[in-house]
């Protein structure tokens, strides 16, 4: 099966837990997964001048209505794919706004 990492589905940035590390550290780290990784840009969280793991940077937080755009970019990209079975990982914020009913998902929960 294919694995996609995709941006979109990242956590709502609102705090230093929630930034992201640069795609190269990923890859570096991560290379059995680096073909996952080719789509994703160098940096690719909310206000990367301002937010900034390494350097432990945290000066803005993600609106909502942000998040709300990337939610919908996420629904329009599953919408477009082929496969008929999608599995994708997420944060719990993230997936309250997917849901539209404001209940929040436990730690892996389904």
């Amino acid at each position: 099966p294919a694995i996609k990492v995709c941006s979109h589905m990242a956590e709502h940035l609102a705090t230093t837990g929630d930034i992201g590390r640069p795609k190269s550290h990923l890859v570096r780290d991560f290379p059995k997964i680096a073909q996952a990784l080719e789509d994703l840009e160098e940096t690719w969280w909310w206000e990367p001048k301002k937010n900034d793991a390494i350097k432990q940077k945290f000066d803005s937080r993600e609106p909502k209505k942000h998040l709300q755009k990337r939610v919908g970019r996420f629904r329009q990209w599953v919408w477009g794919q082929p496969q008929k079975v999608i599995v994708a990982f997420g944060h719990s914020t993230f997936w309250k706004e997917f849901s539209g009913n404001g209940t929040r998902l436990k730690n892996c929960e389904v």
